[in-house]
């Protein structure tokens, strides 16, 4: 027997990931956030551009949308900046807009498509109508907190937790502080299920990495954060009973290892949140 949540995204049809962001946007009024990341996660490839010989400047001009430690939310933010360019100054505003900050002009308004599509599925089932305000900044940065729980229900179970190093301590005339963590590599990051045992690291047991596309590619402080959430995971080299494949980046330092792409970071205190709302939403019914 479908629960209420499963008759809700059986008759929608689209991933069960990308229907779960829809309702759980809908029901915590979050509805144009998760328009935007739901339609973004059925891109074929990411907006953002990377051009070889421009690696800098595309970095420098996409930082503004980096600072909330989640490659979904930096293309939230993109594309509400975009989406305002387009409502203030039209197609050749937005398109400026999006030279400038190395986004593609084509794969905005794909977005932009899915969107409505998306927003016409979720009217379908009477979550929501069709009329659709640009979003706007101020609207959305409200929305942050809501957004990473609704990432964390329409993405589980891909789910990592984040292992700090042991914690160190400097002295000092007033006594001992703890020591910022400034060494990227000795954070370790373990996929749901693996981790450790009895206090004690499971060695490659479900052991993930960083991509080195993602916005927390060498981050080495994770504040209150102790998950990730992700979209999607790549095995790199060392495929059982075939050759391995070539890394996507900086070739001979990916092989053999599994890495985890469009992440977003989330604190123990977002995953309680979303345990409960996640049963409420699962046992209610309409």
């Amino acid at each position: 027997e479908l629960t209420p949540l499963g008759l809700h995204l059986a008759k929608m049809p689209l991933d069960a990931r990308i229907g779960k962001i829809l309702i759980y946007g809908a029901l915590l009024g979050c509805y144009e956030p998760a328009l935007t990341l739901a339609a973004a996660m059925s891109l074929a490839r990411p907006p953002f551009l990377t051009p070889m010989d421009r690696r800098q400047e595309a970095h420098a001009a996409r930082a503004g949308f980096c600072k909330e430690r989640s490659d979904h939310v930096a293309l939230l933010r993109a594309y509400e900046g975009w989406a305002a360019e387009h409502a203030a100054g039209g197609g050749g505003a937005a398109r400026r807009y999006a030279e400038r900050h190395f986004l593609s002009a084509n794969g905005m308004e794909e977005l932009r498509g899915l969107r409505r599509t998306l927003g016409a599925s979720l009217a379908d089932i009477g979550f929501a109508n069709l009329h659709m305000e640009p979003p706007t900044p101020e609207a959305a940065e409200g929305h942050t907190n809501i957004v990473r729980a609704l990432l964390c229900a329409g993405l589980y179970p891909n789910v990592a937790r984040i292992r700090m190093p042991d914690q160190k301590y400097i002295a000092t005339a007033q006594g001992a502080i703890e020591a910022v963590n400034d060494d990227a590599r000795s954070v370790k990051f373990y996929e749901l299920g693996g981790g450790r045992t009895n206090g004690v690291a499971n060695p490659g047991a479900g052991r993930v990495f960083m991509h080195p596309s993602c916005v927390l590619f060498g981050e080495s402080a994770f504040e209150h954060a102790r998950w990730l959430v992700f979209s999607s995971k790549q095995r790199v080299g060392g495929e059982p009973g075939g050759a391995p494949s070539q890394p996507p980046h900086a070739a001979g330092h990916l092989d053999g290892k599994t890495y985890v792409r469009d992440v977003t970071a989330v604190s123990p205190r977002r995953c309680s949140s979303l345990a409960v709302t996640w049963k409420c939403i699962t046992t209610s019914r309409r």
